[in-house]
Protein backbone atom coordinates (compact mmCIF):
# COMPACT_ATOMS: atom_id res chain seq x y z
CA UNK A 1 0.00 0.00 0.00
CA UNK A 2 2.54 2.35 1.28
CA UNK A 3 4.64 1.93 -2.52
CA UNK A 4 0.97 2.90 -4.56
CA UNK A 5 0.69 6.01 -1.83
CA UNK A 6 4.28 6.96 -2.13
CA UNK A 7 4.91 6.53 -6.07
CA UNK A 8 2.87 9.64 -7.54
CA UNK A 9 4.37 12.13 -4.99
CA UNK A 10 8.17 10.63 -5.80
CA UNK A 11 7.05 11.44 -9.76
CA UNK A 12 6.02 14.70 -8.68
CA UNK A 13 9.71 15.23 -6.92
CA UNK A 14 11.78 13.88 -9.51
CA UNK A 15 9.99 15.79 -12.35
CA UNK A 16 10.85 18.50 -10.76
CA UNK A 17 14.46 17.76 -9.45
CA UNK A 18 15.46 16.48 -13.15
CA UNK A 19 15.49 19.32 -15.55
CA UNK A 20 15.19 16.42 -18.34
CA UNK A 21 14.89 12.52 -17.85
CA UNK A 22 15.25 10.37 -21.41
CA UNK A 23 13.98 6.99 -20.94
CA UNK A 24 14.70 5.22 -24.45
CA UNK A 25 13.83 1.79 -25.33
CA UNK A 26 11.70 0.78 -22.63
CA UNK A 27 9.75 -1.66 -25.05
CA UNK A 28 12.71 -3.97 -24.60
CA UNK A 29 11.18 -4.78 -21.30
CA UNK A 30 8.99 -8.04 -22.00
CA UNK A 31 5.56 -7.53 -20.44
CA UNK A 32 3.98 -10.83 -18.51
CA UNK A 33 7.33 -12.16 -18.18
CA UNK A 34 9.34 -12.62 -14.94
CA UNK A 35 12.12 -10.13 -15.57
CA UNK A 36 15.43 -9.15 -13.87
CA UNK A 37 16.47 -5.50 -14.25
CA UNK A 38 20.11 -4.70 -13.81
CA UNK A 39 21.43 -1.47 -13.71
CA UNK A 40 24.83 0.11 -12.64
CA UNK A 41 24.76 2.16 -9.80
CA UNK A 42 25.90 5.80 -9.95
CA UNK A 43 23.61 7.11 -6.66
CA UNK A 44 22.23 6.20 -3.39
CA UNK A 45 18.88 5.31 -4.59
CA UNK A 46 17.74 7.71 -7.03
CA UNK A 47 18.02 5.10 -9.86
CA UNK A 48 15.88 2.41 -8.26
CA UNK A 49 12.70 5.51 -7.47
CA UNK A 50 13.15 7.10 -11.26
CA UNK A 51 12.19 3.15 -12.44
CA UNK A 52 9.45 2.56 -9.82
CA UNK A 53 8.11 6.00 -11.11
CA UNK A 54 7.94 5.47 -14.74
CA UNK A 55 7.50 1.90 -15.27
CA UNK A 56 4.15 0.43 -15.88
CA UNK A 57 4.42 -2.48 -13.96
CA UNK A 58 4.93 -2.44 -10.17
CA UNK A 59 9.03 -3.00 -9.45
CA UNK A 60 10.58 -4.45 -6.40
CA UNK A 61 14.01 -3.74 -5.42
CA UNK A 62 17.07 -6.45 -4.22
CA UNK A 63 18.38 -4.11 -1.43
CA UNK A 64 21.44 -4.18 1.35
CA UNK A 65 19.81 -6.44 4.40
CA UNK A 66 21.63 -4.14 7.06
CA UNK A 67 18.71 -1.64 6.71
CA UNK A 68 16.44 -4.17 7.61
CA UNK A 69 17.88 -3.99 11.41
CA UNK A 70 14.86 -2.81 13.33
CA UNK A 71 11.73 -4.36 12.63
CA UNK A 72 9.69 -1.37 12.46
CA UNK A 73 11.88 -0.08 9.03
CA UNK A 74 11.94 -3.44 8.17
CA UNK A 75 7.77 -3.05 7.62
CA UNK A 76 8.63 -0.09 5.80
CA UNK A 77 10.95 -1.07 3.16
CA UNK A 78 9.02 -3.89 2.45
CA UNK A 79 5.25 -2.09 2.47
CA UNK A 80 8.24 -0.15 -0.52
CA UNK A 81 8.71 -3.13 -2.55
CA UNK A 82 11.95 -3.90 -0.97
CA UNK A 83 13.95 -7.34 -0.72
CA UNK A 84 16.37 -7.64 2.04
CA UNK A 85 19.94 -9.27 0.81
CA UNK A 86 22.56 -9.97 3.27
CA UNK A 87 25.92 -10.00 3.19
CA UNK A 88 28.48 -11.39 5.76
CA UNK A 89 29.69 -7.55 7.39
CA UNK A 90 25.39 -7.34 7.90
CA UNK A 91 25.57 -9.82 10.58
CA UNK A 92 27.57 -13.06 9.90
CA UNK A 93 26.11 -16.36 9.33
CA UNK A 94 23.31 -16.00 11.38
CA UNK A 95 22.09 -13.18 8.65
CA UNK A 96 23.19 -15.03 5.56
CA UNK A 97 20.79 -17.76 6.46
CA UNK A 98 18.01 -15.32 6.00
CA UNK A 99 18.77 -14.99 2.19
CA UNK A 100 16.95 -18.21 1.90
CA UNK A 101 13.69 -16.72 2.66
CA UNK A 102 14.65 -13.55 0.42
CA UNK A 103 15.62 -15.85 -2.57
CA UNK A 104 11.81 -17.23 -1.93
CA UNK A 105 10.67 -13.82 -1.37
CA UNK A 106 12.35 -12.99 -4.84
CA UNK A 107 11.31 -16.21 -6.96
CA UNK A 108 7.30 -15.61 -5.78
CA UNK A 109 7.76 -12.36 -7.22
CA UNK A 110 9.17 -13.35 -10.85
CA UNK A 111 6.76 -16.08 -10.88
CA UNK A 112 3.97 -13.43 -10.25
CA UNK A 113 5.06 -11.84 -13.65
CA UNK A 114 5.98 -8.78 -11.54
CA UNK A 115 9.87 -6.85 -12.56
CA UNK A 116 12.70 -7.00 -10.04
CA UNK A 117 15.32 -4.59 -10.16
CA UNK A 118 19.02 -5.60 -9.18
CA UNK A 119 21.82 -2.84 -9.00
CA UNK A 120 24.35 -4.74 -10.47
CA UNK A 121 27.63 -3.08 -9.01
CA UNK A 122 26.83 -3.81 -5.72
CA UNK A 123 28.28 -0.07 -4.31
CA UNK A 124 27.87 3.15 -5.86
CA UNK A 125 30.26 5.41 -6.43
CA UNK A 126 29.85 8.74 -7.92
CA UNK A 127 31.91 8.33 -11.62
CA UNK A 128 31.53 7.49 -14.70
CA UNK A 129 32.16 4.21 -14.70
CA UNK A 130 31.33 0.87 -14.39
CA UNK A 131 32.70 -1.28 -12.04
CA UNK A 132 32.80 -5.02 -11.20
CA UNK A 133 29.66 -6.75 -11.44
CA UNK A 134 28.56 -8.59 -8.43
CA UNK A 135 27.13 -12.10 -9.43
CA UNK A 136 23.65 -11.57 -7.66
CA UNK A 137 21.93 -10.91 -10.60
CA UNK A 138 22.85 -14.02 -12.49
CA UNK A 139 22.61 -16.24 -9.44
CA UNK A 140 19.52 -15.56 -9.04
CA UNK A 141 18.07 -15.86 -12.51
CA UNK A 142 19.79 -18.75 -12.75
CA UNK A 143 18.42 -20.30 -9.33
CA UNK A 144 14.66 -19.41 -10.15
CA UNK A 145 14.87 -20.44 -14.04
CA UNK A 146 16.71 -23.92 -12.57
CA UNK A 147 13.76 -24.31 -9.82
CA UNK A 148 10.99 -23.46 -12.19
CA UNK A 149 10.91 -24.84 -15.90
CA UNK A 150 7.87 -22.98 -16.78
CA UNK A 151 9.25 -19.48 -15.78
CA UNK A 152 11.60 -18.00 -19.37
CA UNK A 153 13.29 -15.76 -17.28
CA UNK A 154 15.40 -13.01 -18.56
CA UNK A 155 17.49 -10.13 -17.63
CA UNK A 156 17.32 -6.91 -18.97
CA UNK A 157 20.66 -4.56 -19.14
CA UNK A 158 19.80 -0.48 -17.42
CA UNK A 159 22.43 1.81 -18.24
CA UNK A 160 21.49 4.97 -16.30
CA UNK A 161 23.81 8.07 -16.57
CA UNK A 162 23.42 11.30 -15.17
CA UNK A 163 24.54 14.18 -16.39
CA UNK A 164 25.97 15.38 -12.92
CA UNK A 165 24.64 13.20 -10.16
CA UNK A 166 25.10 15.23 -7.40
CA UNK A 167 22.55 18.61 -8.69
CA UNK A 168 19.44 20.07 -8.67
CA UNK A 169 17.91 20.90 -12.21
CA UNK A 170 20.39 18.53 -13.85
CA UNK A 171 19.77 15.17 -15.95
CA UNK A 172 19.41 11.60 -16.39
CA UNK A 173 19.72 9.66 -19.33
CA UNK A 174 18.14 5.89 -18.60
CA UNK A 175 18.39 2.99 -21.88
CA UNK A 176 17.37 -0.26 -21.63
CA UNK A 177 18.92 -2.85 -23.60
CA UNK A 178 18.49 -6.03 -25.48
CA UNK A 179 16.88 -8.68 -22.92
CA UNK A 180 19.67 -11.79 -22.08
CA UNK A 181 17.62 -15.03 -22.12
CA UNK A 182 18.65 -16.76 -19.14
CA UNK A 183 17.88 -20.16 -20.43
CA UNK A 184 20.76 -20.09 -22.72
CA UNK A 185 23.34 -20.31 -19.70
CA UNK A 186 21.34 -23.05 -17.61
CA UNK A 187 23.42 -25.90 -18.94
CA UNK A 188 26.42 -24.22 -18.01
CA UNK A 189 24.81 -23.31 -14.31
CA UNK A 190 23.81 -27.32 -13.79
CA UNK A 191 27.16 -28.61 -15.16
CA UNK A 192 28.87 -26.06 -12.39
CA UNK A 193 26.92 -23.19 -10.73
CA UNK A 194 29.88 -21.00 -10.68
CA UNK A 195 30.83 -21.52 -14.17
CA UNK A 196 27.14 -20.50 -15.55
CA UNK A 197 26.92 -17.37 -12.99
CA UNK A 198 30.33 -16.05 -14.44
CA UNK A 199 29.13 -16.72 -18.21
CA UNK A 200 25.85 -14.79 -17.60
CA UNK A 201 27.74 -12.01 -15.34
CA UNK A 202 30.00 -11.40 -18.38
CA UNK A 203 27.46 -11.29 -20.58
CA UNK A 204 25.24 -8.74 -18.91
CA UNK A 205 28.56 -6.79 -18.24
CA UNK A 206 28.75 -6.49 -21.95
CA UNK A 207 25.75 -5.40 -22.37
CA UNK A 208 25.83 -2.89 -19.82
CA UNK A 209 28.84 -1.53 -21.49
CA UNK A 210 26.80 -0.70 -24.23
CA UNK A 211 24.43 1.38 -22.50
CA UNK A 212 26.54 3.26 -19.98
CA UNK A 213 28.59 6.70 -20.55
CA UNK A 214 32.61 5.45 -19.95
CA UNK A 215 35.17 7.46 -19.06
CA UNK A 216 37.94 4.91 -18.13
CA UNK A 217 40.58 7.53 -16.88
CA UNK A 218 40.02 9.64 -14.10
CA UNK A 219 42.56 12.22 -15.24
CA UNK A 220 40.54 12.30 -18.22
CA UNK A 221 37.07 13.17 -16.58
CA UNK A 222 37.74 17.10 -16.56
CA UNK A 223 38.66 17.37 -20.20
CA UNK A 224 35.58 14.83 -20.95
CA UNK A 225 32.69 17.25 -19.02
CA UNK A 226 34.07 20.33 -21.06
CA UNK A 227 33.35 18.93 -23.99
CA UNK A 228 29.90 17.40 -23.01
CA UNK A 229 29.33 21.13 -22.29
CA UNK A 230 30.16 22.39 -25.76
CA UNK A 231 27.91 19.65 -27.38
CA UNK A 232 24.80 19.88 -25.25
CA UNK A 233 24.80 24.11 -25.89
CA UNK A 234 25.33 23.24 -29.64
CA UNK A 235 22.19 21.26 -29.15
CA UNK A 236 20.16 22.43 -26.59
CA UNK A 237 17.28 20.23 -25.87
CA UNK A 238 13.76 21.03 -25.04
CA UNK A 239 12.42 21.19 -21.11
CA UNK A 240 9.31 19.90 -22.28
CA UNK A 241 7.77 17.31 -21.74
CA UNK A 242 10.06 16.64 -18.57
CA UNK A 243 10.19 12.47 -19.55
CA UNK A 244 11.10 11.94 -22.95
CA UNK A 245 11.57 8.57 -25.42
CA UNK A 246 15.12 9.74 -26.67
CA UNK A 247 18.24 8.05 -27.33
CA UNK A 248 20.39 11.24 -28.84
CA UNK A 249 21.90 12.68 -25.42
CA UNK A 250 23.09 9.52 -24.53
CA UNK A 251 24.64 7.90 -27.89
CA UNK A 252 26.39 11.52 -28.24
CA UNK A 253 28.10 11.59 -25.32
CA UNK A 254 28.71 7.66 -25.07
CA UNK A 255 30.37 7.84 -27.82
CA UNK A 256 31.82 11.28 -27.40
CA UNK A 257 33.80 9.69 -23.91
CA UNK A 258 34.67 6.67 -26.16
CA UNK A 259 36.47 9.09 -28.88
CA UNK A 260 38.31 10.71 -25.90
CA UNK A 261 39.58 7.38 -24.60
CA UNK A 262 40.65 6.12 -27.61
CA UNK A 263 42.20 9.40 -28.28
CA UNK A 264 46.42 9.33 -28.57
CA UNK A 265 47.95 11.03 -25.40
CA UNK A 266 50.03 13.41 -27.26
CA UNK A 267 46.38 14.70 -29.36
CA UNK A 268 45.04 14.73 -25.80
CA UNK A 269 47.42 17.00 -24.76
CA UNK A 270 46.59 19.18 -27.06
CA UNK A 271 43.38 18.72 -26.82
CA UNK A 272 43.60 19.50 -23.02
CA UNK A 273 45.53 22.68 -23.75
CA UNK A 274 42.82 23.87 -25.86
CA UNK A 275 40.26 23.28 -23.92
CA UNK A 276 41.99 24.66 -20.38
CA UNK A 277 42.64 28.04 -22.96
CA UNK A 278 39.22 28.72 -23.88
CA UNK A 279 37.94 28.73 -20.13
CA UNK A 280 40.38 30.64 -19.09
CA UNK A 281 39.80 33.15 -21.79
CA UNK A 282 36.16 32.81 -21.14
CA UNK A 283 37.02 33.63 -17.40
CA UNK A 284 39.07 36.36 -17.92
CA UNK A 285 35.93 37.85 -20.01
CA UNK A 286 33.55 36.75 -17.55
CA UNK A 287 31.54 34.95 -20.02
CA UNK A 288 30.52 31.46 -20.97
CA UNK A 289 30.16 29.15 -23.72
CA UNK A 290 26.09 28.49 -23.04
CA UNK A 291 26.14 32.95 -23.78
CA UNK A 292 28.97 32.60 -26.75
CA UNK A 293 27.15 29.53 -27.95
CA UNK A 294 23.64 30.76 -28.13
CA UNK A 295 23.13 34.34 -27.98
CA UNK A 296 19.72 34.21 -29.45
CA UNK A 297 18.68 34.10 -26.33
CA UNK A 298 18.30 37.37 -25.52
CA UNK A 299 15.78 38.82 -27.86
CA UNK A 300 12.52 41.12 -27.07
CA UNK A 301 10.54 38.39 -26.84
CA UNK A 302 12.44 36.46 -24.28
CA UNK A 303 12.92 39.55 -22.18
CA UNK A 304 9.05 41.01 -22.39
CA UNK A 305 8.03 37.08 -21.04
CA UNK A 306 10.84 37.11 -18.44
CA UNK A 307 9.54 40.33 -17.08
CA UNK A 308 5.71 39.82 -17.32
CA UNK A 309 6.39 36.36 -15.03
CA UNK A 310 9.05 37.91 -13.14
CA UNK A 311 6.39 38.67 -10.22
CA UNK A 312 4.70 35.11 -10.60
CA UNK A 313 7.86 33.94 -10.26
CA UNK A 314 9.10 35.74 -7.70
CA UNK A 315 5.97 35.01 -5.57
CA UNK A 316 6.88 30.86 -6.34
CA UNK A 317 10.00 31.91 -4.96
CA UNK A 318 9.24 33.02 -1.45
CA UNK A 319 6.00 30.89 -1.48
CA UNK A 320 8.18 27.79 -1.55
CA UNK A 321 11.92 29.11 0.21
CA UNK A 322 11.35 27.02 3.52
CA UNK A 323 11.67 23.84 2.36
CA UNK A 324 13.72 24.33 -0.19
CA UNK A 325 16.20 25.82 2.05
CA UNK A 326 15.55 23.22 4.28
CA UNK A 327 16.33 20.49 2.23
CA UNK A 328 19.12 22.04 1.06
CA UNK A 329 20.93 22.78 4.05
CA UNK A 330 20.09 18.76 4.88
CA UNK A 331 22.11 17.93 1.62
CA UNK A 332 24.94 20.59 2.13
CA UNK A 333 25.37 19.81 6.24
CA UNK A 334 24.11 15.96 6.97
CA UNK A 335 25.53 14.32 4.09
CA UNK A 336 28.87 12.83 4.24
CA UNK A 337 29.00 11.03 0.78
CA UNK A 338 28.34 12.62 -2.71
CA UNK A 339 26.67 9.68 -3.78
CA UNK A 340 24.04 9.98 -1.55
CA UNK A 341 23.50 14.11 -1.82
CA UNK A 342 20.89 14.10 -4.71
CA UNK A 343 19.09 11.27 -3.21
CA UNK A 344 18.77 12.68 0.32
CA UNK A 345 17.70 16.21 -1.00
CA UNK A 346 14.96 14.56 -3.04
CA UNK A 347 13.83 12.65 -0.16
CA UNK A 348 14.02 15.23 2.63
CA UNK A 349 11.86 18.08 -0.19
CA UNK A 350 9.34 15.59 -0.64
CA UNK A 351 8.73 15.27 2.54
CA UNK A 352 9.48 18.71 3.72
CA UNK A 353 6.94 20.20 1.10
CA UNK A 354 4.36 17.72 2.17
CA UNK A 355 4.43 18.97 5.69
CA UNK A 356 4.71 22.45 4.45
CA UNK A 357 1.65 22.19 2.22
CA UNK A 358 -0.41 20.21 4.67
CA UNK A 359 0.06 22.56 7.65
CA UNK A 360 -0.52 25.50 5.60
CA UNK A 361 -3.58 24.01 4.49
CA UNK A 362 -4.51 23.89 8.20
CA UNK A 363 -3.78 26.69 9.10
CA UNK A 364 -5.05 28.55 6.40
CA UNK A 365 -8.04 27.05 6.58
CA UNK A 366 -8.64 27.66 10.46
CA UNK A 367 -8.18 31.43 9.75
CA UNK A 368 -9.85 32.21 5.69
CA UNK A 369 -12.02 28.64 5.97
CA UNK A 370 -11.64 26.59 2.95
CA UNK A 371 -10.71 29.09 0.53
CA UNK A 372 -6.83 28.11 1.68
CA UNK A 373 -7.41 24.89 0.09
CA UNK A 374 -7.51 25.97 -3.43
CA UNK A 375 -4.46 28.75 -2.78
CA UNK A 376 -2.20 26.21 -1.31
CA UNK A 377 -2.63 24.45 -3.81
CA UNK A 378 -1.14 26.98 -6.62
CA UNK A 379 2.25 26.96 -4.42
CA UNK A 380 4.00 24.19 -6.18
CA UNK A 381 2.76 24.82 -10.13
CA UNK A 382 4.36 28.48 -8.53
CA UNK A 383 7.54 27.24 -7.12
CA UNK A 384 7.84 25.42 -10.86
CA UNK A 385 7.48 28.31 -12.64
CA UNK A 386 9.99 30.13 -10.81
CA UNK A 387 12.43 27.23 -11.84
CA UNK A 388 11.62 27.85 -15.22
CA UNK A 389 11.65 31.42 -15.13
CA UNK A 390 15.14 31.28 -13.01
CA UNK A 391 16.80 29.06 -16.10
CA UNK A 392 15.43 31.11 -18.98
CA UNK A 393 16.94 34.22 -17.19
CA UNK A 394 20.28 32.61 -16.95
CA UNK A 395 20.69 31.71 -20.54
CA UNK A 396 19.38 35.63 -21.16
CA UNK A 397 21.94 37.56 -18.84
CA UNK A 398 24.97 35.10 -20.38
CA UNK A 399 23.20 35.74 -23.81
CA UNK A 400 23.22 39.63 -23.27
CA UNK A 401 26.76 39.82 -21.50
CA UNK A 402 28.02 38.20 -24.91
CA UNK A 403 25.87 40.92 -27.18
CA UNK A 404 27.77 43.78 -24.89
CA UNK A 405 31.18 42.08 -24.86
CA UNK A 406 33.63 43.70 -27.35
CA UNK A 407 33.31 42.05 -30.60
CA UNK A 408 36.99 41.47 -30.99
CA UNK A 409 37.14 39.60 -27.98
CA UNK A 410 33.64 37.77 -28.60
CA UNK A 411 35.40 37.02 -31.89
CA UNK A 412 38.85 35.28 -30.68
CA UNK A 413 36.49 33.01 -28.46
CA UNK A 414 34.49 31.80 -31.58
CA UNK A 415 37.78 31.38 -33.20
CA UNK A 416 38.92 29.31 -30.41
CA UNK A 417 36.00 27.53 -30.08
CA UNK A 418 36.02 26.24 -33.01
CA UNK A 419 39.82 24.79 -33.08
CA UNK A 420 38.38 22.79 -30.29
CA UNK A 421 35.60 21.72 -33.01
CA UNK A 422 37.17 20.78 -35.64
CA UNK A 423 39.50 18.32 -33.60
CA UNK A 424 36.62 16.62 -31.79
CA UNK A 425 33.90 17.20 -34.58
CA UNK A 426 36.04 17.40 -37.58
CA UNK A 427 32.90 16.87 -40.24
CA UNK A 428 29.16 16.92 -39.77
CA UNK A 429 30.04 12.85 -39.85
CA UNK A 430 31.75 12.64 -36.78
CA UNK A 431 29.00 14.83 -35.12
CA UNK A 432 26.38 12.08 -33.70
CA UNK A 433 23.60 14.61 -33.28
CA UNK A 434 23.83 15.56 -37.50
CA UNK A 435 24.49 12.07 -38.88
Amino acid sequence: MLYYLTRPLARLTLGTFFRKIYLSHRERIPRDQPVILAANHPTAFMEPCILACWLKDPLHFVVRGDIFAKPFYARILRSLHMIAFYRMKDGGFSKIKNNYESFSAAESVLRARQPILILAEGRTIHEKRLRPLRKGAARLALGTADQHADLDVVIVPVGVNYTYADRFRSEVMIEFGEPLRVRDYLDSFREQNNQGILQLTEALRAELEKRVVIIERAEDEALTERLFQLYRHDHPEKGWPVVEENDRRVQAERELASWVNALPEPEKDRLRRLVADYWTALHSARLSDLGLQQPERFNLLATFLLLAGFPLAILGYFLNLLPARLAKYIGDTRVRYLEFRASVVAAVGMLAYLLYYSLAMLVGGIIWGWIAVPLVLTWPPLGYLFLLWRERYVGWKEALKVRLADRQETGQLREMREAIAALVWPGRSADPQQR
